[in-house]
This record gives C-alpha cells, sequence and structure tokens, in this order.
C-alpha cells in the first residue's frame, strides 16, 4: 500500500517531462491521477502507458490558459474520482517578449 492510496491528484501538463514523472511517481504509490495537458498525441502515449502498468488514470485534453476548460476538466476528475486530493499546478505558460526575440534587436 502505497502512501497515496485512496488519494486523487490533478496535474496540468502532466503529459510530458516533470508533469509526466510526478505522474508516475504518485501512481506508483497508489493514487489516482488525472493528467491535463494541450498536446493530445502525448496525452494518448501517457495514458497508454499507465494503463499498461494497470493505473488509475484519467486522461482530459485542456489548455490551462483557458480558464473554462480547466473547470470542466478539474468537474471530470472530480465526477471520475468523487475527490481532487492534490493538485500539481505543472504546466507552465511562457509570454516572452525579449526585444532581442521579436526581431527588433
Amino acid at each position: 500500500m502505497g502512501v497515496f492510496t485512496g488519494r486523487s491528484v490533478f496535474i496540468t501538463g502532466g503529459s510530458r517531462g516533470i508533469g509526466r514523472g510526478i505522474a508516475k511517481r504518485l501512481a506508483d504509490d497508489g493514487a489516482k491521477v488525472a493528467i491535463i495537458d494541450v498536446n493530445e498525441e502525448a496525452l494518448q502515449e501517457a495514458k497508454a502507458y499507465f494503463l499498461e502498468n494497470n493505473q488509475e488514470i484519467l486522461a482530459i485534453a485542456a489548455d490551462v490558459t483557458d480558464r473554462a476548460q480547466v473547470e470542466a476538466a478539474m468537474k471530470e476528475a472530480h465526477d471520475a474520482f468523487g475527490s481532487i486530493d492534490v493538485l500539481v499546478n505543472n504546466a507552465g505558460v511562457i509570454r516572452d517578449n525579449m526585444l532581442f526575440k521579436n526581431g527588433r534587436y
């Protein structure tokens, strides 16, 4: 029995990189994991990985910059798991406007 057995976790940006690593670790510790990501291809690949390892996973396509999509994803996760016990806000949004990157200098 893992530390997170019976807990449900909601992870933004959970299909790749650090987010997927966090999802894997928490699932290994018994958590039911909901991952959301804007990249549907990576999301489905991650979902397949967790299902192959007999871990409870919910993969939801959503853009964290759209409040309505995030709220819908959280409702879906809550309805599926009965609660959301842990939130891992991993997704990053970069709005980089440095002068040297916009071609002016």
